[in-house]
């Protein structure tokens, strides 16, 4: 066999060789960065999941969250329990400063005083006889400042007040208590009397 041809045949067959190998390690390398990419993909999918768990408010990944459609807690939820207290006692403690304003606010009509007091048996007589004293004058302008309400029961408050007189020291650390009765938030009747008490007309 001519020496040319026999170079031919194995320029050929190292070429086939050669391209065996870089097919094979092409192979390789596309297997590798598939698996690679498959990993990530998957990594990447597991952190999806896990965000849009935490999203929507249950950790599992598992909807059990109880969250709407819109993406808002029902009125059931934890956080709608926990406002719904501070609402109630912030509409409370307005309830009953208007309660002490109104009773102790010799310029109203005696009815309304005494229909905020919640047990007013006695007590429009001691208020006349009081405002009709030698102090009257005085007693007509007591301004009551209400400085704070802490509820002991959901029906009940104790209530921390200043008593204020023009031109006169105010009268501060007075104590008196808070009744829900009838849908009504009321002063007690323990509390008006013993002010009254104070300046001589008890009841």
């Amino acid at each position: 066999m001519p020496t040319e041809i026999i170079r031919e045949r194995n320029a050929a067959a190292g070429a086939w060789a050669a391209a065996a190998v870089v097919l094979a390690v092409g192979a390789l390398l596309f297997g590798f960065t598939a698996h690679i990419r498959a990993n990530d993909l998957e990594a990447q999918l597991v952190q999806l999941r896990t965000q849009t768990a935490t999203v929507a408010g249950d950790p599992s990944g598992s909807g059990a969250s109880g969250a709407t459609s819109g993406g808002a807690a029902p009125a059931t939820s934890a956080t709608a329990n926990a406002a719904g207290p501070t609402e109630a006692e912030g509409a409370a403690r307005v309830a009953i400063t208007r309660a002490f304003s109104t009773v102790y606010d010799s310029s109203r009509p005696v009815g309304d005083r005494l229909a905020l007091i919640d047990d007013p048996a006695g007590i429009g007589d001691a208020l006349a006889a009081a405002e009709a004293g030698e102090n009257g004058a005085l007693i007509r302008q007591v301004v009551i400042s209400v400085n704070d309400v802490r509820f002991s029961t959901p029906a009940a408050a104790q209530v921390a007040y200043t008593l204020t007189v023009p031109n006169m020291a105010p009268i501060t650390g007075r104590s008196g208590a808070a009744v829900f009765l009838d849908g009504v938030w009321k002063v007690s009747r323990t509390t008006i009397c013993g002010d009254l008490v104070q300046i001589g007309s008890g009841c």
